[in-house]
């Protein structure tokens, strides 16, 4: 019978340092192949004497290969709800950024604040869409927590001009917002803890939903959350 000694040595070695080092003489036989050779018999007397054991191995390995990856490229929808809710977080810092809303001469640059809010509702509306198409249920929840927002503080809303339709989208009515008081924008629109700021929060969330969503498939059909992308490969 042949004698496998030393390779059953080694992978006991391996197997018990914890610093995962190996001493010259044996990388040297590892490079040449010697150990290569040992290992292919090892396993194969390890077959022998316990088919069990190398049935499960068999096993647990076709099932890695028969296991399906869904990535965030596979999901277009998914990919896009992302960039939709990203771009909306943009917008809603723009408007909400202290530096939009200081006056010069005392009087506030309302021009400028009704381009920002422009943006800030076409982003909104664009959520709103992509979140339909998502196919994705924790996506969706963390849409329809902007929109209870929105709808809570409507009537306020509607006094600068953004109305809310029945479809959760928001329309701008720029005639109105021009009439409309400058506390009244300010109170909506200014700061971290406005309209605008809390709307941004809600956005971040839903891009994160959008990024944790991405799961992997085994082949009975069941899903695991995957955070594979949220980390550094190298670590």
């Amino acid at each position: 019978m042949r004698d496998l000694t030393n390779i059953s040595s080694l992978i006991g070695s391996l197997n018990n340092n914890n610093n995962n080092f190996i001493n010259l003489t044996d990388y040297k036989q590892i490079k040449s192949g010697s150990y290569g050779k040992l290992l292919k018999a090892y396993y194969a007397d390890e077959a022998k004497n316990n088919p069990a054991k190398a049935a499960k191995k068999t096993n647990d390995k076709n099932q890695v290969k028969n296991t399906k990856v869904k990535t965030q490229a596979d999901n277009p929808e998914l990919t896009k709800a992302k960039a939709k809710a990203d771009d909306l977080k943009t917008s809603a810092s723009k408007l909400s950024a202290p530096s939009l809303w200081e006056k010069k001469n005392g009087k506030l640059d309302k021009e400028k604040v009704k381009e920002h809010v422009k943006d800030f509702v076409k982003s909104y509306n664009d959520v709103i869409e992509q979140s339909k198409k998502s196919g994705s249920k924790e996506v969706q929840k963390n849409t329809k927590w902007m929109t209870d927002l929105t709808d809570t503080l409507s009537k306020t809303l509607d006094k600068v001009g953004v109305k809310v339709g029945e479809d959760n989208k928001l329309s701008f009515d720029e005639d109105k917002f021009d009439k409309s008081k400058d506390s009244t924008v300010e109170s909506m629109f200014k700061g971290n803890y406005s309209y605008a700021g809390q709307v941004e929060a809600k956005a971040a969330g839903i891009s994160t939903a959008s990024l944790m969503n991405t799961s992997t498939y085994d082949k009975d059909g069941s899903t695991v959350a995957s955070l594979a992308s949220l980390f550094n490969t190298n670590i």
